[in-house]
């Protein structure tokens, strides 16, 4: 177990990602799933290599970023994945850092909260990907220094829940995370009013 008094500075750059998915701008965003796809199955071991997003280059330079959260949205929009290019839905204006600003782990934590992002990609003075940062690649490392700090769930849990019916088809759900801007969420059914039977979760990366 790790020791009470471990500190943020403790954990060196051990959150940043090194590995992670490349893809041209004229790619469709069927070949981009697969990818991700595929490179989760790979680092399936580990949790701080999810594929949870694809770096647009061009020229090698980082031009735009895709996201399970983009393609959520793509498919709550119906779009036709085998048509539509990267180019076309990509977020570009993207927030980044320097390595030597990544190294500072609350810096990191302040850009995600301050531009409520999910993902950070880390570039060389070349605007040349070399690492990436997510809100998972975060909880990995911080987990032992601040989550074991709680004593109950109650203390930490989300009790404000947007649930769904197992009735439900898979486009009405995907259409209520991106309507209500969720990563996932519950399968149950009321038993009362106010209260939900819990029987499964759906999240952005069971869509994808």
């Amino acid at each position: 177990m790790e020791p009470a008094n471990t500190s943020l500075s403790d954990f060196g750059n051990q959150y940043i990602q090194r590995h992670f998915v490349v893809v041209n701008p004229d790619a469709c965003l069927i070949d981009v799933l697969q990818m991700m796809s595929r490179m989760g199955e790979t680092v399936s071991h580990s949790n701080t290599l999810r594929a949870s997003c694809a770096f647009v280059l061009n020229n090698q330079q980082l031009v735009g970023l895709l996201t399970e959260r983009d393609l959520v949205r793509l498919a709550a929009q119906q779009r036709n994945l085998r048509t539509t290019k990267v180019s076309e839905v990509m977020t570009r204006n993207l927030i980044t850092c320097q390595p030597w600003e990544a190294q500072e782990l609350m810096k990191v934590i302040q850009l995600l909260r301050q531009h409520r992002i999910r993902h950070l990609p880390i570039v060389n003075e070349q605007d040349q990907p070399v690492g990436l940062v997510t809100e998972s690649s975060l909880r990995s490392v911080l987990q032992p220094a601040d989550l074991l700090k709680y004593r109950y769930v109650r203390e930490v849990m989300a009790e404000n829940v947007t649930h769904a019916l197992p009735t439900h088809t898979v486009l009405e759900l995907i259409q209520l995370m991106d309507s209500h801007y969720l990563s996932c969420v519950l399968i149950g059914r009321a038993i009362t009013p106010g209260e939900i039977l819990p029987l499964g979760i759906v999240t952005e990366r069971d869509i994808v």
